[in-house]
């Protein structure tokens, strides 16, 4: 059996009349669902001093922030905006979903 594989993003616009044209066709549509990587705001942990910073993932699969290390976690530095260093660990987290319809 031939496989033609291709990922495909498209505009929203644009997107309910390609699934009507895979699915009016002879083919199997599979729908990828993925959270973007967004930045995530935090306040400074040193003390008197908590202004806000923003911190965005290290990649698209360590998405879950903590303040503690943990096992498996990738650790990054932020400055707030006074200059002290903040430290988060980021978790691997579930940021897909995967759907698909069948002929």
């Amino acid at each position: 059996m031939n496989c033609l594989s291709e990922v495909v993003e498209v505009p929203e616009r644009a997107f309910l009349g390609l699934v009507e044209g895979y699915l009016s066709g002879n083919y199997r549509l599979y729908l990828v669902v993925e959270e973007l990587s967004q930045k995530k705001t935090f306040s400074c942990k040193e003390k008197g001093c908590g202004k806000p910073f923003d911190a965005y993932p290290p990649d698209d699969e360590h998405v879950i922030p903590r303040l503690e290390s943990a096992e498996g976690a990738v650790d990054r530095t932020y400055k707030c905006p006074e200059g002290h260093e903040n430290t988060i660990f980021w978790l691997k987290g579930a940021g897909h979903a995967f759907l698909t319809t069948h002929r």
